[in-house]
């Protein structure tokens, strides 16, 4: 995996020593873990939005400008990004194959390299913009850096060596300080800005947030994991098994490359769309281990942030 090369400037230093304890503001005047930033610098508050929900689109199928045509030279296995244990396949393996990918959700999931050889899934939530794992575009923590955002490349519904939709390239790279001061894996989220407006085409996923409980609910996960065949899609459907006020649980089975797979369930009442039925996200996966799989819970805050992301 690459990395870039951290530099410190002014702002960045006197950001860093508002964390420490004893040194500038007291700790609990640190920045909020929630606190936006990105990888052209820009740091702020998200706007509070008032829905509880963003409505899914179908997508127009006409194909939108600012996509590449063919697949940039990736050929052969691509390593999987993945925070966590490196087993998550709990039992006998649940997931199928999406094949074609050319519906929807399977349009408006996205398979993302980058780095040189790695590789996560991200969702559309807008006709530019995917969500992704926080990990998959900053490795994490005051010492960690952006990744190489010249070396994204964004593939919508890519289905093995076929990229239906070619490929979109990253404008900017987004998170929170909770992840990319704290390596806090409460707050592992973010976004990728694209050089192009493919969800016009693809369509995109809702997304909603609850205080209330998720135990129980229906949930599937759907990405591109790399112990399967380089670029194919998966998904397995199941429930939610342990419920938190920032991740949830669950026994569906995943592996590394699924990091910022979308965690969505039909939620007919209150996440429609234009042609795009209840195909509603609660929550961004991004840990595996030998019992439990988890995912970032989309609060109230990491809703606020992926509405402001989107626009």
């Amino acid at each position: 995996m690459r990395f870039g090369r951290k530099i410190i400037g002014t702002a960045t230093l006197l950001g860093l020593l508002a964390w420490a304890p004893g040194v500038g503001a007291s700790t609990e005047a640190a920045v909020a873990p929630d606190t936006a930033v990105s990888s052209d610098g820009s740091v702020g508050r998200s706007p509070q939005a008032a829905a509880t929900f963003s409505a899914p689109f179908a997508g127009t199928g006409v194909r939108a400008a600012g996509t590449s045509n063919g697949d940039d030279g990736v050929v052969g296995p691509v390593k999987g990004v993945f925070r966590g244990q490196q087993e998550q396949v709990i039992g006998s393996d649940g997931r199928t194959r999406v094949d074609p990918t050319t519906t929807t959700p399977g349009s408006m999931t996205a398979w993302i390299t980058f780095g040189g050889g790695s590789s996560c899934t991200g969702w559309f939530i807008s006709a530019s913009t995917v969500a992704t794992a926080g990990h998959c575009v900053h490795s994490g923590g005051s010492g960690g850096s952006w990744y190489t955002r010249s070396s994204y490349r964004v593939y919508p519904g890519r289905n093995g060596t076929v990229s239906p939709y070619g490929y979109c390239t990253a404008k900017s790279l987004h998170s929170v300080a909770g992840w990319t001061t704290s390596n806090s894996n409460n707050h592992d989220y973010g976004a990728i800005k694209l050089n192009c407006s493919a969800g016009n085409t693809v369509g995109w996923y809702g997304m909603y947030w609850t205080s209330a409980s998720l135990l129980g609910t229906s949930a599937t996960i759907q990405g591109y994991p790399s112990d399967k065949t380089s670029g194919t899609q998966w998904k397995m459907t199941g429930s939610i098994t342990s419920n938190g006020t920032y991740r949830i649980g669950y026994t569906i089975d995943t592996q590394s490359g699924q990091s910022g797979s979308p965690v969505w369930t039909y939620r007919n009442s209150s996440c429609t769309g234009t042609g795009a039925t209840g195909k509603c996200v609660m929550a961004i996966h991004t840990l595996g281990g030998s019992s439990s799989n988890s995912a970032t819970r989309i609060t109230q805050a990491v809703f606020n942030n992926l509405v402001a992301w989107k626009v």
